[in-house]
C-alpha cells in the first residue's frame, strides 16, 4: 500500500481508536440533534397552544363586549321607553288637574251668575 505524502503509516489499533472516537462522535451529534429536533417540535407545539388559547380568550373578550353593549341598549331603549311613559302619564295628570281646575271655576262662576240672577230677581221685585 502506497502512502500519500501528507500521511504516515498508522497502526491498526490506532486505526480502531480513530474510528472509536468518530463513531462516537457522530452518535454524540445524532443525540444532541434529535433533542434539538424534539425541543423544536415541543416549542411549537406550545407556541401553538399559546395562540390558540389567546385566539380564544380574544374570541370571548369581544363575545363579552358585544353582550354587554347588548345589555346597555336593552337598559338604555328601556329607559327611554320608562321617560316616555312617565311623561304621556305626567301630561294626562297636568290634563286632568286642568279639567278639575276649570269645572271648577265653572262651578263657581254658575255660583255667581245663580247669586247674582237672585239679587236681580230680588231687585226687579
Amino acid at each position: 500500500m502506497k502512502l500519500h505524502p501528507f500521511q504516515s503509516p498508522v497502526s491498526k489499533n490506532q486505526a480502531e481508536d480513530y474510528i472509536k472516537k468518530v463513531n462516537m462522535a457522530a452518535s454524540v451529534i445524532q443525540t444532541a440533534f434529535r433533542k434539538f429536533v424534539r425541543k423544536r417540535k415541543a416549542l411549537r407545539a406550545s407556541e401553538a397552544a399559546m395562540k390558540r388559547l389567546l385566539t380564544q380568550k380574544r374570541e370571548d373578550f369581544t363575545q363579552k363586549q358585544e353582550a354587554a353593549l347588548r345589555k346597555l341598549v336593552i337598559i338604555k331603549r328601556f329607559e327611554r321607553q320608562r321617560a316616555r311613559e312617565e311623561k304621556a302619564r305626567q301630561a294626562r295628570k297636568d290634563a286632568i288637574e286642568e279639567l278639575n281646575r276649570r269645572r271648577a271655576e265653572d262651578k263657581q262662576r254658575a255660583k255667581e251668575e245663580a247669586a247674582l240672577v237672585v239679587c236681580r230677581a230680588r231687585i226687579l221685585r
